[in-house]
């Protein structure tokens, strides 16, 4: 015979209750109470049965997070935050990688697994239109993720990418560089099978463009005088950042400013030149993008745009839960853009923040 949630509330000496919200890791119970709880799960073999559950409450509990590639640290970063509110929320995340096919995109979406799900959060791989999200995604709610998409149909959360490169540009002025640099191109955004009428754009892309303009601006030159003379086009990662570092230095180290659209990129940067005795901030000051939590040990420490990835998190689930919760209220659509914060540390020469 099955193991029950009653069998488990006995074994682990609880309510039946508390068992279940200890289980779908509700909030209201203390963590040894879980800990408890979980050894008795796992002692007796029990699993969570979704359909049940959705035969009683109509819900799985389930929360689908489709995003196009989790090698950016950004996604990877956010993922977390995203299934820490939801689990506070008495939710589970799935995520799923697209691969930056709208096909994929689309599979994943019309999958078993998500036809189980209460809803969606969507980082679209392209520059949807809202008749193209709405047979994708169908009548399950759903929040739009990123600034890739200008719905007016469904939730919208996204981060200013423009002003958080303004942001990280202005820091390098101030700090006295006369000549920026841009470290990081475009060679992750993949060819994609995408709707007639849509494009694609990703998040390296997004900073990409963002980060040109606001060199054009500066230097009052024009985006391919941007490629050509001030970017180091690697990928983002650290690796590349040691490369992007090698390619630095074998041009003549042409730039006091470098602007990195992602930290593993200005990490790998930091590490390439401190092995080649090039000192930063003297010699060259670097800025990153994301804030992930190495940016503050390194050494020096990294300068960084730090996006508020726990208040997107909290606003996405927020979202979700009140369609979910209250599917035949009729609002309209929200759009809520998260802040960053510019930690200013070692490698501008600005303190240590």
């Amino acid at each position: 015979m099955a193991t029950t949630l009653k069998d488990v509330a006995r074994q682990a000496g609880v309510s039946h209750t508390t068992c279940s919200a200890a289980l779908r890791g509700l909030p209201n119970v203390s963590p040894r109470t879980r800990k408890k709880v979980l050894a008795a799960a796992q002692a007796l073999h029990y699993n969570t049965n979704l359909s049940a559950r959705m035969l009683r409450s109509n819900h799985s509990g389930l929360i689908s997070f489709v995003v196009p590639d989790l090698s950016p640290t950004y996604y990877s970063m956010l993922s977390v935050e995203l299934a820490r509110e939801a689990t506070s929320a008495g939710m589970q995340l799935v995520v799923q990688q697209s691969q930056h096919s709208a096909f994929e995109e689309s599979s994943i979406i019309g999958s078993a697994l998500s036809s189980l799900a209460d809803g969606f959060f969507v980082a679209p791989v392209a520059h949807y239109t809202d008749e193209d999200l709405s047979m994708l995604i169908g009548d399950k709610p759903a929040v739009i993720l990123g600034d890739f998409t200008q719905t007016t149909q469904y939730d919208r959360v996204e981060s200013p990418n423009s002003e958080g490169v303004n942001s990280a540009i202005q820091h390098l002025r101030q700090q006295g560089c006369t000549s920026i640099g841009i470290v990081g191109g475009m060679t992750d955004d993949k060819e994609a099978d995408i709707p007639e009428g849509s494009s694609i754009l990703t998040l390296q892309g997004l900073r990409m463009h963002a980060a040109m303009d606001a060199l054009a601006d500066l230097y009052h030159e024009n985006r391919e005088s941007i490629v050509n003379e001030r970017l180091i086009d690697v990928g983002w990662n650290s690796d590349e950042g040691i490369r992007a570092a090698n390619l630095f230095m074998e041009a003549g180290m042409p730039y006091d400013g470098l602007f990195c659209l992602d930290d593993e990129i200005a990490l790998g940067m930091l590490h390439g030149l401190h092995e080649a005795g090039v000192r930063v901030p003297e010699q060259v000051k670097i800025i990153g993008f994301n804030g992930i939590r190495h940016s503050a040990i390194s050494t020096p420490t990294l300068s960084t745009v730090e996006v508020d990835l726990p208040g997107m998190a909290s606003a996405v689930v927020s979202l979700l839960r009140r369609r979910i919760e209250h599917p035949d209220v009729e609002t309209l659509p929200q759009k809520v853009t998260v802040g960053t914060i510019l930690r200013a540390r070692e490698s501008t020469a600005a303190g240590n923040v």
